[in-house]
């Protein structure tokens, strides 16, 4: 079971400040609903790429002394069973609800790096990401939605949404009505966010969220938790 540590949005964020950083100790355990039972239990390493940057990551454990459930902190930047972080997945996923482009070449667009040594995105990669934003975009769009009309925001709800340029390329309609759910929902974001990377923002938002308990950009299913409830992740 994860629950993620909220506040560091990227592996450059972290990096800057991995020395001072003590990950907390959940305050409730979700299984038997104690207070102030956890203790550390033990860690994982995990690898890290974003862009240039590449670090080995340790995750903390802790287990709960009541129930003797283990849950692990995971930062919000990493993508559970993907070495590259969510702004690199974000990153392709916008680009490609925005702009016409081929998945080979943002992949290359991903791979403009310096360093022989970092891991470098496939376009078979970049479609795996853009394929499973788009199989969940109206899902998405509609939590989104739901979302801004419990926060007052419904003169957000007026804007105008535009279809993903690529929609075009999709082998049956099913796929079109996908991709363009995924260029619906990064302007949705975009305006709602007022922000220049709105699916990262997202991302952030829906690990936060109460009504919408959600880890995004991770295609298997795991268990997330916080105090209020405990949902698949969708993306």
């Amino acid at each position: 079971m994860i629950i993620p540590v909220i506040g560091l949005a990227t592996l450059a964020e972290y990096l800057k400040v991995k020395d001072e950083i003590e990950v907390p100790r959940p305050v409730h355990c979700p299984r038997c609903k104690e207070s102030g039972t956890f203790w550390k239990h033990d860690c994982f390493e995990r690898q890290a790429v974003e862009g240039e940057l590449r670090a080995t990551i340790r995750v903390q454990r802790f287990l709960c002394r009541v129930c003797g459930l283990a849950v692990s902190r995971l930062f919000a930047f990493l993508v559970p069973y993907r070495q590259f972080t969510a702004a690199m997945v974000a990153k392709a996923c916008e680009v490609y609800a925005c702009e016409e482009t081929t998945y080979r070449q943002e992949a290359e667009d991903l791979s403009v790096l310096n360093s022989e040594g970092t891991p470098k995105p496939s376009h078979a990669q970049v479609f795996r990401w853009v394929n499973c934003l788009a199989r969940r975009s109206e899902h998405l769009l509609f939590l989104s939605q739901k979302e801004m009309v419990m926060q007052g925001n419904l003169e957000k709800l007026d804007v105008t949404l535009h279809d993903c340029p690529n929609a075009y390329k999709a082998q049956s309609l099913e796929k079109a009505k996908a991709l363009n759910g995924t260029g619906e929902l990064m302007q949705l974001a975009k305006f709602a966010l007022r922000v220049s990377n709105p699916l990262l923002q997202l991302h952030a938002h829906f690990l936060r969220a109460v009504e919408s308990w959600q880890a995004i950009f991770s295609e298997r299913p795991l268990k997330l938790s916080n105090p209020q409830t405990m949902k698949h992740v969708i993306f």
